[in-house]
């Protein structure tokens, strides 16, 4: 008796290579999102730790100062009452900064860089502007900064836009906002 050996014939080949295709293609096209899902992931994980760094880096310049009347801190009146609108910025060797807070030259315009060595994890683009804080509770007694006596004195807000990656262009950026009002309890005793 002999065996019969049946083998693939070109068909079944080409339809076993489609079906491969057709599934690496889609494994493929899922790698851009869980990328995209990944730096996401980053981003909203370091943007919360960059604004309390900023917050606690402009609450240290405030203390510094020890100025009892916040409506004449060069440093508050240094951040614009508006959000700033240029949109990014190069880090050259002139631009001032600390730690990993790179200023742009322009009032309220910072940029945030994070970095694993040689390699940068994290960079954003950090616009701050202030606001007056118009009621004030300290201690128990109402404080009215409507009438304008006094600005800045007893408190202000502070927004902070953090826009990442810097490298993207700004309208496909992710973006968060915060909020901060600081009270100055100096003022008041």
């Amino acid at each position: 008796m002999r065996k019969h050996i049946q083998y693939f014939n070109i068909v079944e080949i080409a339809l076993a290579l489609a079906i491969v295709g057709i599934g690496a293609a889609g494994i493929m096209s899922l790698f851009p999102v869980a990328l995209n899902a990944s730096r996401d992931a980053i981003g909203d994980s370091n943007a919360p730790d960059v604004a309390e760094q900023f917050y606690s880096w402009l609450q240290g310049k405030l203390k510094v100062e020890a100025s009892t009347d916040w409506s004449t801190s060069a440093f508050l009146t240094g951040i614009p009452s508006s959000k700033p609108t240029p949109d990014g910025f190069e880090i050259t060797s002139s631009t001032t900064h600390f730690e990993n807070i790179y200023y742009s030259g322009t009032s309220g315009l910072y940029k945030v860089m994070q970095a694993s060595g040689s390699v940068t994890d994290f960079s954003a683009i950090v616009k701050v502007w202030k606001a007056d804080v118009l009621n004030v509770y300290i201690n128990g007694s109402h404080y009215d900064l409507t009438s304008g006596n006094g600005g800045n004195k007893y408190a202000t807000s502070i927004y902070m836009e953090i826009s990442w990656p810097a490298e993207k262009p700004y309208d496909t950026r992710e973006r968060r906002v915060y909020y901060l009002e600081l009270f100055n309890l100096n003022a008041v005793n």
